[in-house]
């Protein structure tokens, strides 16, 4: 089983994701009525309604009278709310200018014949009221006159004035039906409601002595108008302290603005250090002084994956800068885009291959979306989820996504383009993987001829390059060649980052690799062993690198014929293996059946059938029955039968 290389990840070209708009939720429900004793006969929810927002969003409600309409900003109108046979009870709503809530915009409807019952019940007992209040005048004013209070002409005057006054109830009448027709009582508080009872039932008498209850409306004012001079004299004040904390703010903005310059100028003067934990300090220093500030928490994740390796701390950094993007709402979508594509890198480093491609396949399409197939964005899009594909040996899709990624940046830029040149380089590593290891050494020397040319010697990516070719070379045996590329490779890597870092670690596997076939073990053993330890400190004991760190362990103690010993190293790799990919992936197999040549070897023949038959099921599964892994394991298995 060959080591596996992470390929080289690109940080992406950042892209806005289009806003659609809120969501605004509300229902649709008749009016409640006051029934008898001022008890309230609730309204009931309406389905079937359609809801028709200016500008021309329509739904219609649900079973339980419920909507979801979407809004394209805070404010908006309803052009119309419809249902047959229904009107609605306050056609204003129509002209009314609504803000976006997260709570419900009700709707009250009401059916016509029930509206018409209403209105005449309300203005019958309007008129009612009215005609006992005339009535009652007109005796008051015919006792004055039988006391002689008044003249037979101010008598005559009086009636006259009274009866003007009653012609003018018409108007009254019809603003007092409107007024009552339109009152949803479902949301009206009690003491109104019991008062508009009182009102439409000529009780006018409880009428007054409810409004008693709340208070002396002329104290109620005087009341207002001190709290007016209160608000007037704390507005002033405020005025005063605002303008003094506008002063502090700015002073303590340009304060803040200040230390994060010192800190990110402190980071980049360590950053050029081995080891890099004094960089690492002010630049997540800097994150710390303000944690709604999304970029330095990116910043900070970015320094702690990239050279530090510390990927949890890293992780947490990202979702810190994702939750803040999410909150802050001039926040613009570049930056959760920018969130999303970072936390997928962070998989990636972990080897959680399925949530990375999750991520990617989430993102690509609103890529394509905002600025079409032909961006940068989308080819670097392309360009890790092939990355990610390869890792899972999904070499085919791999494939596919480095090619779409290389036409696409190819006409952009021409064939010397730095991205370009990643194209290459990710192509060349499935082409080796798959054994075509002439056509891989062109696409890597591409690569690094491009490399050198952008960004001199001294760069990840001309180490990457040399890594890859060191692969090349020691798939042809070419071991001189291979060891020659790794050290190069190696050297670069050490002057960016520290001795514990994973891809030093990939360097000291691949170099160990090499001395096992050129059968210096001791030092396949040393560099293997670094390798492991930083692996397991940076990457986890479940990573599937450190089952690669293990697997190649056991090879060396195998060359060695030390079969017990690399026992000790293939057990806990397929643990792993099968943890992360379960059965159906090729290395799972090959796992397999080294364990079963071990056994064979220590002459535990039952052992070496039980693994050789898991082997043999993975390569059914992957090759079918055909295939030259499945014919081999089959003559193994009858020559150990033989036996």
């Amino acid at each position: 089983m060959k080591t596996s290389l992470p390929t080289l990840i690109l940080s992406l070209l950042l892209l806005p994701l289009h806003i659609m708009g809120q969501n605004q939720t509300g229902y649709v429900k008749t009016k409640g009525r006051l029934g008898t004793g001022g008890k309230v006969i609730a309204g009931k929810r309406l389905a079937g309604a359609s809801v028709v927002l200016k500008g021309g969003n329509a739904v219609v409600s649900g079973a339980n009278g419920t909507f979801s309409l979407k809004v394209p900003s805070r404010q908006f109108y309803l052009q119309n709310v419809k249902k047959n046979g229904y009107v609605l009870t306050d056609p204003e709503v129509l002209k009314k200018q609504y803000a976006y809530s997260t709570n419900p915009l009700v709707i009250v409807l009401e059916d016509t014949q029930e509206q018409l019952k209403e209105r005449t019940n309300i203005e019958m007992k309007i008129r009612r009221l009215l005609r006992r209040e005339v009535q009652k005048r007109e005796e008051e004013i015919a006792a004055l006159k039988a006391e002689n209070k008044l003249t037979e002409e101010q008598y005559g005057e009086a009636l006259k004035k009274l009866y003007a006054e009653q012609d003018k109830n018409g108007a009254l009448v019809k603003d007092m039906v409107e007024r009552y027709s339109q009152i949803d009582y479902d949301q009206v508080d009690d003491f109104y409601r019991q008062f508009s009872d009182y009102l439409l039932n000529g009780e006018l008498v409880k009428a007054a002595s409810l409004l008693d209850t709340r208070g002396d409306v002329h104290l109620k004012i005087a009341n207002l108008q001190h709290m007016d001079e209160v608000i007037d004299k704390e507005e002033r004040l405020l005025a005063e302290r605002r303008a003094t904390l506008g002063k502090s703010k700015s002073l303590r903005q340009k304060e803040l603005e200040d230390i994060a310059q010192l800190c990110y100028s402190k980071y980049e003067l360590f950053k050029t250090q081995i080891p890099k934990d004094s960089a690492a300090y002010y630049i997540e220093l800097r994150a710390s002084i303000d944690t709604t500030n999304v970029r330095w928490q990116l910043d900070a994740g970015a320094f702690l994956r990239d050279y530090m390796a510390q990927y949890d701390e890293s992780m947490a950094y990202y979702q810190r800068a994702l939750r803040q993007a999410k909150q802050q709402e001039e926040s613009q979508d570049v930056n959760i885009i920018s969130c999303y594509h970072n936390i997928a890198v962070v998989y990636y480093a972990q080897g959680k291959y399925t949530q990375a491609l999750e991520c990617y396949e989430k993102l690509l399409p609103f890529t394509i979306s905002a600025y079409g197939r032909n961006h940068i964005d989308v080819a670097m899009c392309y360009n890790q989820m092939g990355t990610v594909y390869e890792a899972s040996r999904n070499d085919l899709e791999a494939l596919e996504c480095h090619q779409k990624s290389l036409a696409i940046l190819s006409d952009l830029y021409g064939e010397d383009h730095p991205n370009v040149g990643t194209c290459y380089n990710n192509i060349g590593l499935v082409l080796h993987n798959n054994g075509f290891d002439e056509k891989a050494l062109g696409y890597f020397q591409k690569a690094l001829s491009i490399w050198q040319t952008f960004y001199g010697e001294n760069t990840n990516d001309v180490a990457t390059a040399y890594n890859n070719l060191g692969l090349v070379y020691s798939g042809v045996r070419n071991y001189t060649k291979a060891l020659e590329n790794y050290h190069k490779s190696l050297v670069i890597r050490k002057s960016i980052y520290d001795e514990k870092h994973p891809l030093v670690a990939l360097n000291y596997s691949n170099m160990g690799y090499v001395y096992d076939r050129l059968g210096n073990y001791e030092k396949a053993l040393e560099c293997l062993q670094k390798s492991l330890a930083i692996r397991l400190l940076k990457l986890g004991a479940s990573h599937p690198d450190v089952a690669t760190s293990y697997n190649n362990l056991a090879g060396v103690y195998i060359s060695q014929k030390q079969y017990a010993k690399a026992l000790e190293y293939l057990l806990p790799c397929i643990s792993i293996l099968r943890a992360n990919y379960g059965e159906k992936y090729p290395n799972v197999g090959i796992c397999y059946q080294n364990i079963g040549y071990v056994y064979r070897n220590l002459g535990d023949n039952s052992q070496a059938l039980n693994y050789f038959q898991k082997a043999l099921n993975s390569f059914r599964m992957l090759y079918g029955d055909d295939s030259e892994k499945v014919k081999r394991i089959e003559q193994i298995m009858d020559e150990i039968r033989g036996k």
